[in-house]
């Protein structure tokens, strides 16, 4: 079985260490529960935005507190770099194992009062990308799949849809906005994470693997 994994990015508002910091803190009271348990719930998640309109306070809130699930020894960390446009966000529980959607991202962009892009890979075989501006009140759910055709039964196509993310050129130099489009396109990559890798570099971004992976260039908070 091949990776599955998400990747936050929260954009740069310019603000300070400390008020970055305080807003980490807000995070890091979250509710551990048992993993039998977390499962459980996260399956009640999943249910419930089935049957929930778009917008629900509640489900966001309660999105936040699972996928703020406590893994020992874990806490949420920025990679922050002053000139960066989007910082890297690393916390176990959301991360590891886990598909993000707007509707995670969400829960984040409420945290830090600033929009919040995020890239996940299923076993390798399909690449999501998501975005949540909240206040300009838009949400994006993207995939791609390493050999499309088969989309119906690798995720829920109502929820992500197979169009281009057209939300990512925002972040991308107009020169290379093109390759950005032939790498979403391409057939050719054998591992999601690979392509995740191409796209990140056409938008300036450096993807955490675990708490202690800070990029080079960038300081831990």
């Amino acid at each position: 079985m091949g990776m599955t994994r998400a990747f936050y990015f929260i954009r740069n508002q310019g603000y300070s260490r400390d008020q970055l910091k305080e807003m980490l803190s807000g995070l890091s009271g979250g509710v551990a529960f048992p993993p039998g348990l977390s499962g459980i719930l996260n399956q009640k998640l999943s249910e419930m935005r089935q049957r929930t309109g778009e917008g629900d306070a509640g489900l966001e809130l309660l999105s936040a507190v699972l996928g703020g699930n406590r893994i020992p020894g874990s806490e949420p960390v920025i990679a922050y770099k002053e000139d960066a446009g989007l910082l890297p966000f690393f916390e176990a529980g959301r991360c590891e194992g886990n598909i993000a959607s707007s509707r995670e991202n969400g829960a984040l962009a409420l945290c830090f009062k600033a929009p919040v892009l995020s890239f996940s890979v299923m076993d390798s075989d399909v690449l999501f990308v998501s975005y949540c501006d909240k206040e300009k009140g838009v949400a994006y759910d993207c995939a791609r799949p390493n050999s499309p055709g088969r989309e119906d039964e690798m995720y829920d196509t109502d929820i992500y849809s197979s169009d281009f993310p057209a939300f990512l050129l925002e972040y991308c130099k107009e020169p290379d906005r093109e390759k950005l489009r032939q790498i979403w396109e391409s057939d050719a990559y054998i591992f999601a994470e690979e392509k995740m890798e191409d796209v990140g570099g056409m938008l300036g971004v450096e993807f955490m693997y675990e708490e202690k992976d800070i990029p080079e260039g960038y300081e831990a908070l």
